[in-house]
């Protein structure tokens, strides 16, 4: 029986543009290259991300070792004496990183440190930028700091690699629909939680994975869910209406379109006898509707609710009482996102077709 990954595990494997991060940081490694990877906060997932290195790094050279050293507030190479244990035994004759190559102190070994700060961040890269791998001696420097590296040349031993080039929002609105639970929600309310999740909080796949995981459509209000974790952000609102736009609006239209084709004779008859009776016609936002196609779901609602005379009947009837509500709230939700505005969550669930 096949073990369930963790959401980590999915990131780092199943994602393309971070799959890619991990391919591309590994196949510097085996080149003997020094990596430095910018993360502005940090990588998520790091023991998953490791896994996932080791595992990249087997399939290419073999068996090899990452020491993750813990980061003093000491020179790098002094501090990679301390951890080899052999700092009794240099002389200042030759330069640290050579004295440690002579030792064969990190033999097949892929040495791996976040510096806690910025300061020591450079430090390492500065080293990153002297120090020639090699396997047999000693190898690369791993180096994964939210600091940006220095904006000089790097030696040809050498390489800078941003996690931002590879982690979008398309990778983690992907990461998002495949973590949702899988029979529970339909298809287009998995993508508008996922959509929800990755304009709330972007490419923090982290975050993400805990708004995908935890919000429940059904109850929640995603501007009160959001709010809770993102304190008093000015712009909660317009990031929920972003992702509105994005799932809710095309799937207002596609109802509209699905109306007009089912009403499509009784449509037809109404906009015929509208045209003749009314002084100026069927009219939307000042201009005449010439085909009963053209009619927006506000001319519909406006025939279903518009009487010819006092005694007379509408003249658009809708049998259906399903179909009268539902282009009521096709209307409702249109003019809403029209407005820049958000839908409230319960229209949301009644788009959605949750109870």
């Amino acid at each position: 029986m096949s073990v369930k990954p963790t959401v980590g595990e999915v990131w780092w494997n199943r994602i393309a543009g971070v799959s890619q991060f991990l391919r591309d940081v590994s196949a510097a490694l085996c080149d003997e290259q020094n990596v430095y990877i910018y993360a502005p906060g940090k990588l998520p997932w790091e023991d998953e991300f490791g896994a996932a290195l080791r595992d990249e790094l087997s399939e290419n050279i073999g068996a090899v070792d990452i020491n993750y050293i813990t980061d003093a507030a000491q020179d790098p190479a002094e501090a990679l004496l301390d951890y080899a244990g052999i700092r009794s035994e240099y002389r200042r004759t030759v330069g640290i990183s050579s004295f440690l190559q002579q030792k064969r102190a990190f033999s097949n070994q892929i040495i791996s440190v976040s510096p806690a700060s910025d300061k020591s961040a450079r430090r390492w890269f500065e080293l990153a930028r002297t120090h020639r791998a090699a396997f047999d001696s000693m190898g690369p420097l791993f180096i994964r700091s939210s600091a940006p590296a220095p904006a000089i040349a790097q030696p040809k031993h050498m390489r800078v690699i941003r996690y931002s080039d590879y982690a979008s929002e398309y990778d983690t609105l992907v990461f998002a629909e495949l973590i949702l639970p899988r029979h529970t929600l339909s298809d287009v309310s998995k993508r508008y939680v996922a959509a929800l999740a990755v304009a709330l909080f972007g490419t923090d796949a982290e975050t993400v994975a805990m708004f995908a995981e935890t919000f429940d459509i059904t109850k929640d209000d995603p501007q009160t869910f959001a709010a809770e974790r993102l304190g008093d952000a000015a712009d909660i609102t317009s990031r929920i209406w972003n992702a509105q736009i994005q799932i809710l609006f095309p799937l207002i239209m596609r109802g509209w379109r699905v109306f007009m084709s089912v009403w499509q004779d009784r449509l037809s008859e109404a906009f015929e006898v509208a045209s003749r009776l009314l002084p100026h016609g069927v009219e939307y936002c000042g201009e005449t509707v010439t085909s009963a196609d053209e009619m927006e779901l506000g001319t519909i609602l406006y025939l279903m609710r518009s009487r010819p005379s006092d005694d007379a009947g509408h003249f658009l009837y809708i049998p259906d009482d399903a179909a009268r509500a539902q282009i009521n709230l096709l209307h409702e939700t249109r003019n809403t996102l029209a407005h820049g505005k958000v839908c409230r969550a319960v229209k949301v669930r009644e788009l959605l077709g949750i109870n």
